[in-house]
């Protein structure tokens, strides 16, 4: 039977710079005082840019104040600002940068150094300095070797502030890995970590990793002064595997069989792995065990093929329910079995001859339930109190050996809370429809949408594929997942 299948991966803001475009800010470029209300000509050069760009207007600490402008011609400087103008507000006095970006984000500059935003008829903005107010990393701050799965605590003092929340991060090589956590008041000085634990996952034993503490405002923060190591964890932990991604396929002669994408987080791993897999109404005590030789590299999804099924497992019905475990006796020793376990329904006769699996970002298991993605301030295109917009990447790839003719991805947003007068209130929307040009075997397609999100405590983004043509597609053609709003 010829099948189409089709793989979706949403992640966020992880486009390459195009080569041989380039944007430099040329104004304010660092050291200006400019005044609120009073205009201002914003220059930049573009070379070979063939999009359109955007200006946005960032705190000296890094967070995103917010955007000044969209959808400018790359050769339309200067643009006549009026100073502390954003979208959707205003920005009050103190030490920002202007960043100038292609609207897709790949291509940008920002100011060299600092430029003050000052009160009118005041000359400067109020006291800011480090000696008024700051934060400042105490531990780790550089040296320190702590092994990974054990709790240490991030510690820190503050100076001045005396509101806002702060949000805690991890560095690798001076590159942000991923957020820790968040603490609503940032004058605790301490949170409790699991080391190596980040939003959505956990990183490897090794060295180069510094923490990062950012006060909510943007403009205070620190990082540690020296690198430190994490460790393994005792016992030899290091191996964190994961399964997903099951496909139900044909192998002649009236048989099929499962194939599942194992994946270690941790390190790599080369042995014998026992996969197990039975159907949910028939219980444990029918469970198939195989013993199967891999050579797994850290991070990297490997295919590999399950046993034969019995045709009567799903007593000629659909949506049968299967478990896949990896690891289940746990014989090779993990630093986290949370993901070793997932399920999902099948039809031994397929509705549609199509199969579409969606992933998201380093989540390997294509379903998930309580899946949370971290949206930083730097993620942001620009924010207000009550919605944020933001870029998303979608990549949809045919993974099938029949050409996929057309496609459509939907992005639709749900979310629900109680109002000021404690009534619950609930609501959903559709965020857009993207279309997505015909793609031979292997070939695939990058979406880049933006999208505005309401800023609400329970949210969920969902990301749907559709061909458009008759017949529906089989199950999972969609992925959920929650925002987590961290640093605001």
């Amino acid at each position: 039977m010829n099948r189409t299948m089709a793989f979706i991966a949403a992640a966020l803001l992880t486009i390459a710079p195009l080569a041989a475009q380039s944007i430099h800010v040329d104004a304010p470029n660092g050291g200006e005082t400019l005044t609120i209300g009073t205009g201002y000509d914003i220059r930049w050069t573009a070379t070979r840019l063939d999009q359109n760009v955007k200006i946005i207007l960032v705190n000296d600490g890094g967070g995103i104040a917010g955007q000044i402008a969209g959808e400018l011609a790359p050769g339309s400087s200067p643009y006549r600002w009026t100073v502390g103008e954003i979208i959707g507000g205003s920005a009050g006095a103190g030490r920002y940068k202007v960043r100038v970006a292609a609207m897709d984000g790949g291509i940008k500059d920002i100011s060299d150094a600092a430029f003050t935003i000052a009160e009118a008829g005041s000359g400067e903005p109020p006291d800011e300095t480090p000696a008024a107010y700051s934060i400042t990393l105490t531990s780790p701050n550089g040296g320190e070797s702590w092994p990974q799965l054990s709790t240490h605590s991030i510690t820190w003092s503050v100076r001045g502030l005396t509101t806002g929340a702060a949000a805690i991060s991890l560095l690798k090589d001076g590159a942000y890995v991923g957020g820790v956590g968040t603490v609503p008041d940032a004058r605790v000085g301490t949170f409790p970590w699991t080391v190596g634990d980040i939003f959505g996952g956990r990183v490897a034993s090794g060295g180069g990793y510094r923490i990062r503490i950012q006060h909510q405002s943007g403009s205070h923060m620190d990082d540690s002064d020296r690198d430190f190591t994490i460790t393994p964890a005792p016992g030899g932990g290091g191996h964190d595997f994961i399964v997903g991604d099951p496909l139900l396929e044909e192998r002649g002669g009236g048989r099929k069989g499962f194939t599942v994408r194992v994946t270690d987080q941790g390190a790599d791993y080369d042995g014998i792995l026992i996969l197990q897999h039975y159907c949910m109404g028939m219980g444990l005590g029918h469970a198939v065990q195989q013993r199967i030789p891999v050579s797994l590299r850290r991070n990297v999804p490997t295919t590999v093929a399950l046993a034969d099924l019995r045709p009567e497992l799903f007593a000629r019905k659909c949506d049968v329910l299967f478990r896949f475990d990896v690891n289940p006796n746990r014989a090779v020793t993990e630093s986290d079995y949370n993901n070793n376990v997932m399920q999902r329904s099948f039809c031994w006769e397929q509705r549609d001859s199509r199969f579409v699996s969606l992933r998201l970002g380093r989540n390997y298991t294509a379903t998930c339930e309580d899946c949370q993605v971290a949206i930083r301030p730097e993620d942001l295109e620009g924010f207000d109190g009550t919605s944020v917009r933001i870029r998303l990447e979608i990549t949809v790839q045919n993974c099938g050996r029949d050409p996929i003719r057309r496609g459509t991805v939907r992005v639709v947003h749900s979310w629900y809370y109680r109002d000021s007068s404690n009534r619950f209130q609930e609501g959903s929307e559709p965020l857009g429809a993207f279309e997505v040009s015909a793609m031979e075997q292997g070939q695939f397609r990058i979406l880049t949408p933006t999208v505005v999100l309401r800023r609400c405590a329970s949210s969920t983004l969902s990301v749907y594929f559709g061909t458009g043509e008759s017949g529906a597609l089989a199950e999972n053609n969609h992925f959920g997942f929650h925002p987590n709003f961290v640093g605001f």
